[in-house]
């Protein structure tokens, strides 16, 4: 994945988080011309296996699962936070390794969120919740596997949910799905006013084979 990104972009800064895996530092010796950051921290996700077990069961209202969703959701905020604060760029593209990139990246005018827009559905109660914010709007699609977008509107709704800490657990009650990340990053750009724009450099490999 990196030699091909490193192909198209070779002064990218990469900040690799392994989310209690494997140590990726060896990466720094695979390219040591690179400005490559890895770090190995606290798995955040595991803990959310049961939800892709059983998806239409009601345990995310359980209190410890609840918890275990915030926690997550937070460690995943801080994280972009600090990448986009390694790579001072000023779009940051979330990268996957089961993703297929075509070339080149095109960046649409004026777009603050770009991804697959594949899913279809959010729970209209969480639109509801997102409308009482001042600049907040309702959506129903989402798909950001893997997404682009702009680094600085990011922040401007990262602070929204770093100073209230009652958004969080309020978006978990009314919307199981917001934990993952292809749907919280919609979500938080909803809060600023964003919507996801449909972004045709990218698919995921599983979807489309022979794209």
């Amino acid at each position: 994945s990196l030699h091909a990104l490193f192909e198209h972009y070779p002064d990218v800064p990469v900040f690799l988080v392994s989310d209690g895996g494997s140590d990726y530092s060896f990466l720094k010796d695979v390219f040591p011309d690179k400005q490559i950051e890895t770090l190995v921290e606290e798995d955040s996700r595991g803990c959310l296996t049961w939800m892709q077990l059983d998806p239409n069961n009601d345990a995310y209202l359980n209190e410890e699962n609840q918890r275990k969703m915030v926690n997550s959701m937070e460690v995943f905020i801080d994280r972009t936070t600090r990448a986009i604060e390694y790579c001072d760029c000023e779009h940051l593209f979330v990268m996957e390794p089961d993703i297929l990139v075509r070339g080149k990246m095109n960046i649409p005018e004026g777009a603050k969120l770009l991804g697959s827009r594949i899913n279809n559905g959010l729970h209209s109660t969480l639109g509801e919740y997102l409308e009482c914010f001042p600049k907040g709007k309702a959506i129903t699609h989402w798909g950001v596997t893997p997404g682009l977008f702009h680094s600085d509107t990011f922040l401007e709704a990262a602070s929204i949910v770093n100073e209230d800490e009652t958004i969080l657990p309020t978006m978990c009650k009314l919307e199981k799905r917001v934990v993952f990340y292809d749907a919280l990053y919609p979500v938080l750009f909803a809060l600023v006013g964003e919507e996801e724009t449909f972004w045709a450099d990218i698919v995921e490999c599983f979807r489309n084979p022979n794209w």
